[in-house]
């Protein structure tokens, strides 16, 4: 998507020349480099989108700071002032990559043939953790959806489908009260036992079926007990594993104790629980507020500029902590002396 910067000639009141000239930056070019001084110290962040076709540049810096793009906005300082940013529109004389920007030194052999810098208004950054309704942020093989998330109240989907998931989810499903919601967790109930290992999805057609081994409505993912034997699954496994059936505590029908009624004996508290990993992704969007762009005699002029998106989508890696078992203490019987 093609977004232009389109504007008419004309004199203000105040004597500025507004230039015609239409400009096409594509949104999804935005890119950004963190740059270090020599002492390996943050120096800046630049953001920059290039037009290879018309070798054409939108760019600004951050001094003295880092840019991090798995970080969501603080309010307070999400718009900065256009005369802090160094913004630039420049046209080269020759194709410029992201190296340009990110090595550091610039290469002196491109040539900078114009350039309009800017000279007012305000530019305002925003990072958003997002995802969407059909998406498996935990990779288990349930849809988000399916896992109990859902486009909060106040909050607006974002044009491609994609929904900001904010910093409180509390408000989401999360069967084991472990804080992390349903649809990033790969073990649903807590019980040692990853979610996509107690559904049966079909390799061929992908649907999924709801394991339920002991038949009280409570599907295996999100019951505590999957054989209903009073002995809680995390007590049955001898190992936390993805592939359950690799356990070794299991009679020789070769059914897991886990999932076995009639398996009774082996009740071990848990030493470690599984790690969990999920995808989050990040979409930093930059636009400009009643920007201006000059070269001391003309001044292109916007109300709202997109300089453009990107994503940015990280692997997160849990490892819980087993909670603490308080042991009874055993009391003492008293005799009784007649």
């Amino acid at each position: 998507m093609f977004l232009p910067l389109l504007v008419s000639l004309y004199c203000c009141d105040d004597g500025d020349i507004i230039l015609n000239e239409d400009i096409n930056f594509d949104i999804a070019d935005l890119d950004f480099c963190n740059l270090n001084d020599e002492n390996g110290d943050i120096q800046s962040t630049v953001f920059f989108n290039i037009n290879s076709t018309t070798n054409e540049v939108l760019s600004f810096e951050l001094d003295n700071s880092t840019f991090i793009p798995t970080q969501e906005s603080i309010t307070a300082s999400e718009t900065r002032a256009v005369e802090t940013l160094n913004l630039s529109l420049r046209d080269f004389d020759s194709a410029i990559t992201r190296d340009y920007f990110c090595s550091g030194i610039p290469d002196s052999s491109i040539q900078i043939l114009s350039e309009l810098t800017g000279d007012r208004g305000n530019i305002r950054i925003q990072t958003r953790n997002i995802t969407t309704l059909s998406g498996d942020d935990d990779g288990d093989g349930l849809s988000n959806e399916e896992e109990g998330f859902f486009l909060p109240e106040n909050v607006t989907a974002l044009a491609d489908g994609s929904i900001p998931v904010g910093t409180n989810l509390s408000i989401f499903m999360d069967t084991d009260s472990d804080g992390i919601p349903n649809f990033r967790d790969q073990d649903d109930d807590n019980d040692n036992v990853f979610t996509s290992a107690e559904i049966d999805t079909d390799n061929e057609t992908g649907e999924v079926t709801l394991t339920d081994t002991d038949g009280d409505t409570i599907p295996d993912y999100l019951d505590t007990d999957d054989d209903g034997d009073e002995i809680p699954t995390i007590n049955e496994i001898s190992d936390p594993s993805f592939f359950p059936n690799n356990n070794i505590d299991r009679n020789p029908d070769g059914i897991p104790n886990f999932l076995n009624s009639e398996a009774t004996t082996n009740n071990n508290i848990p030493t470690q629980l599984v790690t969990n990993t999920f995808n989050s992704t990040f979409r930093t969007s930059v636009v400009g507020l009643f920007v201006g762009l000059s070269n001391g005699e003309a001044t292109i002029t916007r109300d709202l500029l997109r300089f453009g998106e990107f994503d940015v989508t990280e692997s997160v890696l849990e490892s819980p902590e087993v909670p603490e078992i308080e042991e009874e203490e055993e009391e003492e019987e008293m005799e009784t002396i007649p």
